[in-house]
């Protein structure tokens, strides 16, 4: 066989394979593409759920940091006014969400409750770090403010619920014949994190409540020595 007719049978053949070899070709790059987005996608998941852990992280420390607010605010002149206020039925907080439940015929004890915000709680320390006024701001030097949540438009707050007030034991080191008590306290702290509405205007109800995080903490505070509930 003659080297021209070997040319022309191998130049027939590559031409009846063309078309599989465009295909080949096409599915490669297909395969390729949807590797492609699947990274793409699965960068943005990590991506999402690392911010998710963030703000819940945010939303936790929010939460314990009122209950170690309300437990430095409970000193010996607090306790007893705020017991005074929970009991008196005019001045008490009502529609708590630590008593949901609670019936309206149940005794003046088992309804008390004393509500405050983190404006309050942080009143007496000079500053408001926490509570409606704080701003995700962070300074580009990497410099953050008091109270910052980092450089996203993510504020903060946390509201406190004192409910429940018992008597309880004498703190070691008392006598137990004294004419005062000391009364326990249930603490219910909720830490609440959500996208900063003065920072992205136009905010939707489904993405403002949909990127919202909530955290509830409750602990136990003794205070003393004051007024014994009756």
């Amino acid at each position: 066989m003659s080297a021209l007719f070997l040319a022309k049978h191998r130049a027939r053949a590559r031409r009846r394979s063309r078309g599989a070899i465009v295909f080949i070709v096409s599915m490669t790059l297909a395969v390729l593409a949807s590797l492609g987005l699947y990274a793409l996608a699965a960068a943005s998941t990590e991506v999402k759920t690392s911010g998710y852990g963030r703000q819940a992280a945010q939303t936790h420390y929010l939460s314990e940091y009122g209950v170690a607010a309300a437990a430095n605010d409970m000193n010996g002149t607090n306790a007893p006014l705020y017991l005074s206020l929970m009991r008196d039925p005019t001045k008490r907080d009502s529609n708590c969400v630590s008593l949901q439940g609670v019936q309206v015929t149940a005794a003046d004890l088992s309804k008390a409750c004393r509500r405050m915000g983190a404006a309050e709680l942080s009143s007496v320390w000079g500053k408001n770090l926490y509570g409606n006024n704080v701003k995700a701001v962070e300074k580009f030097d990497g410099t953050s403010t008091a109270g910052s949540l980092g450089p996203f438009a993510i504020s903060g707050d946390f509201f406190v619920e004192i409910t429940d007030p018992a008597q309880a034991a004498p703190v070691a080191g008392n006598g137990t014949n004294m004419p005062m008590c000391y009364v326990q306290y249930t603490v219910t702290s909720v830490g609440i994190t959500q996208p900063d509405t003065n920072l992205i205007q136009n905010l939707p109800p489904t993405a403002l409540y949909g990127s919202e995080s909530l955290e509830t903490s409750r602990g136990r505070i003794t205070a003393g020595p004051q007024p014994c509930p009756k």
